[in-house]
């Protein structure tokens, strides 16, 4: 039998950044609409949100993005279908301590949705706080 783990707390951002107690500063940079170009398998071409986020590591240890997720979920509670085409750019790599390191989202949205406001979910590690950014496209 798998034992339930709880899930990681959730950290509002407000004005479009969040700093977490274990030292690291997420902020979304930009968020824009784009006619993206489906490149990967089930990958749809279409209106997309494009968000870039910037992660900042003001601890004093490195910090590995292998396992940072972005995720967006639109004014009508549907998740935004993930896109690899371009400008994907995602968080990657490690950051060293006051290292800063920028991805690139992108978003496939329903038609009428890139109007309205969307809620970005942010999330460096699985045990870290899952950063909660709501937004416009410009």
């Amino acid at each position: 039998m798998v034992e339930a783990r709880e899930p990681a707390p959730t950290e509002p951002a407000e004005d479009g950044e969040a700093e977490l107690e274990d030292g690291i500063t997420i902020r979304l940079q930009e968020a824009r609409i784009e006619t993206v170009e489906a490149v990967g398998p089930g990958e749809t071409s279409g209106i997309s949100v494009v968000a870039v986020v910037e992660l900042e590591n003001n601890s004093a240890e490195e910090l590995d993005l292998g396992s940072a997720v972005v995720r967006l979920v639109d004014a009508d509670d549907r998740a935004g279908d993930p896109g690899t085409g371009a400008p994907y750019a995602p968080l990657e790599g490690v950051v060293a301590p006051d290292g800063t390191a920028r991805g690139t989202y992108v978003f496939r949205v329903s038609p009428g949705a890139e109007e309205d406001p969307f809620t970005l979910l942010v999330t460096h590690s699985a045990d870290a706080s899952t950063v909660l950014i709501t937004a416009e496209a410009a």
